[in-house]
This record gives structure tokens, sequence and C-alpha cells, in this order.
């Protein structure tokens, strides 16, 4: 988990969930100003402390310390853990509440925890599978729900039910990936917290191979890229594309078409390198 500071373009880790499996685990998000809640929590069939919901911060040692309710203070960078599961928790609009989903066979339990108090308690059992993600906060006193994609409030001081009039925008503060994509674009592996030999252990030639041949997909020739910018100059920099025109100038038809289309980006990525390494020796 990183927080994207934008006006100085650089990345600061805020958490590591270890090696989880994508596919196993859920993740979810939401923001209430300089707050941060965030969680992971398996797709079906596990609780951190079965049968029981009051879970304490006590018994954290007891389970696997990546998985839980996090509450992160943008501001101090501070980080809460709550040993809790369930799915879509958010934060209150004042802050000291986090409400979430709990599934089962019988139902769907919205369940809201109290943070001063750190008390959990049912909001509402509701008896049907058709209940959509995300919950959302409609203001501290009221929750919106989605059951077979029509908009209900549920209210939390007595537990009425009804159908909302009014749209809802189940994705404030959200952001598309091809926007994230845009805007970390320029930021390196090192500053992910990855490292290229750890997971191919390759030498200079290899990994030079790999480029002019168009090994793995653009992102693995990136970390090359950017490897391999810190030991070579400009003009082993170009050789590499040298390389390339002449692997493209010995295919025929269809395969230098595809060679030249999909070498573009990378062959792209090479040139702007070469720039910037000029810039710096001009400078």
């Amino acid at each position: 988990m990183y927080e994207l500071d934008t006006i100085n373009n650089r990345l600061n880790k805020i958490f590591d969930f270890g090696n989880l499996l994508y596919s196993s685990y859920q993740k979810n998000l939401s923001v209430q100003n300089n707050k941060l809640l965030f969680s992971v929590y398996p797709t079906m069939g596990w609780r951190l402390q079965p049968g029981n919901d009051n879970s304490t911060t006590s018994n954290k040692d007891l389970y696997p310390n990546h998985l839980g309710f996090f509450l992160y203070d943008l501001k101090n960078n501070e980080l809460i853990r709550y040993i809790y599961t369930g799915n879509c928790p958010i934060l209150s609009p004042d802050k000291n509440r986090i409400a979430y989903i709990n599934k089962d066979s019988t139902g769907v339990e919205i369940r809201q925890l109290l943070l001063d108090e750190n008390k959990n308690q049912l909001i509402k059992k509701i008896d049907t599978m058709s209940v959509f993600s995300p919950i959302f906060w409609i203001n501290n006193k009221q929750l919106g729900v989605r059951i077979n994609m029509i908009p209900y409030y549920i209210d939390l001081e007595t537990g009425e039910i009804d159908q909302l009039s009014k749209k809802i925008d189940f994705r404030e503060n959200k952001i598309s990936i091809s926007e994230i994509k845009q805007l970390t674009q320029n930021i390196n592996y090192n500053d992910w917290g990855f490292d290229l030999h750890k997971y191919w252990k390759k030498n200079k030639n290899q990994y030079i191979n790999d480029i002019v041949h168009l090994s793995g997909n653009f992102e693995y020739r990136k970390a090359i890229i950017e490897e391999l910018s810190k030991a070579l100059n400009t003009k082993e920099m170009e050789g590499i594309i040298d390389k390339m025109d002449r692997l493209a100038e010995s295919l025929e038809g269809l395969k230098k078409s595809q060679y030249l289309f999909y070498s573009k980006e990378t062959k792209d990525l090479l040139i702007g390198v070469i720039i910037e390494k000029n810039k710096q020796y001009e400078h």
C-alpha cells in the first residue's frame, strides 16, 4: 500500500501485505479527509476468530499481521489495526466508526465498529444475498446499501430501512487504473520496492538480449532498461537500439510488421533514457 505525493511525485510506503495470492483475497479502501481505511480479507470461508465479532487488538499476535481493518492517519503517518474481517469496511464522515458487511448462508449483516469504544454492533440483518457492495455513508446517522441493485438507506439508531429516492455516487474519491498509471509512470521500480535481480538473475548481455527480442512484457523490459541505465552510457544504450533495428531488418512480412509494432514502446523508452542521460552530461 502506497501513498503518492502528486506534487513531488514521490511514493510513501504505508503497509506491506506480504506474499498474498491475489485471487485468494479481497481488498478495500476508503478515504475521509486525512484518514485512510483499508483492509484485506480472504474471499470466503475464513474469519480471524470464528463465532466472535468482539475481537480486540489484544489478541493480534494470534493472527497474521497483514489481515484486518487498518486505519491510517495521512498527516501523522500513524497506523492502527483492528482485528476484524468483513466486506467493504468504510469510515464514517465523522471518522468515529467503521461500517462493514458480513455474509453467510442465512443472509447479510450490516455491522458497525465504534472506534472510541472498540465495540462491534449489529445494525441490520437482511435475509437476502442480493446485497451489492459497496455500502456507503449517506451521513453520520445513515448508511446506504444496494439490494438487487436498488439503493436503500438504513437508520443506525432505529434499524429502519427504506428505498432511496436520490442518486448516489458509489465511487466517490476513486480514480481509474489508467489515471494511476499516468501519475506513476515516471516512478522507478526501486521506489516500488522491486528488485529485478531477485526474480530474474541474468547478466548484462542476457538482459540486453531480452530487450532486443522483446522477451516478457513491456513492464519487464522497462525494469531491465531502468537497471541497465545505471551502468550503461549513451553509446551503449544506442547500441541496443541498433540491435533492434538490425533484427527488424532481418525479418520479413508479417513478422517484421509485428516486431516493429510491438517494439515501438520499448524503443521510445530507450530513446527517452538516452535523452535524459544527455541532459545530465550537459549539466
